[in-house]
């Protein structure tokens, strides 16, 4: 298993022990940068030393520019953000900017992390959460993430975001242009 992957492993185990949510407002967690943030959750009483050092080698991996930190990052952010309910653009500025980055990333769109990112984006459009909640948007995401599962050669996870993208705009050119693709 990736190095990157273990330590995500073990910073989602530090979310849920550390308990965020009895830990801070909601209010504090909306204005707080996200290095703040972690250093909050790191102090938990209830984190273990192994997650705490996970969570810390994540920060450092990112922060030095590696883009599948980056990316794990941002999707735990994300999703610890989206478990307690904080919602809206609350956590845009850092949770989606580093999606983006490597969703973006020309030179590692066959990565799987690249390929993640772009259906991250489409999630967080979806439900609103670290973006504007827009299905038009989300759907333009799910099918880039289409497209480039398709390249990459992963019919099912392709097949998943032409569905996710047409449960949301069903008349929608480039999801009905995936779908033909798709089912030829």
């Amino acid at each position: 298993m990736n190095v990157i992957r273990q330590v995500v492993i073990l910073c989602i185990v530090f979310a849920f022990v550390s308990r965020i949510a009895y830990a801070l407002d909601i209010k504090e967690i909306q204005t707080m940068p996200s290095s703040d943030l972690v250093k909050i959750l790191i102090k938990a009483n209830t984190v273990t030393e192994t997650s705490k050092m996970a969570t810390e080698e994540l920060w450092m991996r990112a922060n030095s520019g590696r883009q599948d930190a980056v990316f794990w990052r941002a999707w735990y952010m994300h999703q610890m953000l989206a478990a307690i309910g904080v919602t809206g653009l609350v956590c845009a500025g850092t949770v989606y900017d580093d999606m983006k980055k490597v969703a973006t990333d020309e030179k590692i769109q066959s990565l799987w992390e690249a390929t993640a990112a772009m259906e991250q984006i489409g999630e967080m459009h979806e439900k609103g959460v670290c973006a504007q909640k827009s299905k038009y948007i989300a759907t333009d995401w799910y099918i880039r993430a289409g497209n480039q599962y398709l390249a990459n050669g992963d019919r099912d996870k392709a097949l998943q975001m032409m569905e996710k993208a047409l449960n949301l705009v069903p008349d929608h050119p480039q999801a009905l242009k995936l779908r033909d693709a798709l089912l030829r």
